[in-house]
């Protein structure tokens, strides 16, 4: 048996926030979304090889999820969201050879960046 690199989902209330968070800020890509009549918006996003499986639907995530992503270039990664992002809403720590970088999307979902710092 061999396991696939699992997508993690974050419950999201709001599609248009999200695509404005995701899309327009983060610069991530809509891969695909998935609504039938007017039901709530399930969409796929993608930046480099982190992808995300974005809800509406009820059931399928809780707010509040935290994944890890482990980042070559964290350095650099930590320059281009600070030009994305106000300072506040980047929280930063160094330790031993170790950052880790977490922002916070609009419905309370963290992605925490780890990577080795020069």
């Amino acid at each position: 048996m061999e396991l696939a690199k699992a997508i993690p989902i974050f419950k999201i209330s709001s599609e248009k926030l999200a695509r404005e968070y995701y899309v327009d800020c983060l610069g991530f890509s809509i891969d695909w979304e998935h609504r039938q009549n007017n039901y709530p918006a399930y969409l796929q996003v993608s930046s480099g090889e982190l992808v995300l499986h974005l809800t509406e639907h009820e059931g399928d995530a809780e707010p509040g999820t935290t994944i890890m992503v482990s980042v070559n270039g964290i350095d650099d990664l930590y320059v281009e969201l600070k030009s994305r992002l106000p300072t506040n809403k980047i929280s930063r720590s160094i330790s031993n050879k170790n950052q880790v970088l977490q922002i916070d999307d609009p419905f309370g979902n963290h992605i925490r960046f780890v990577g080795n710092t020069h």
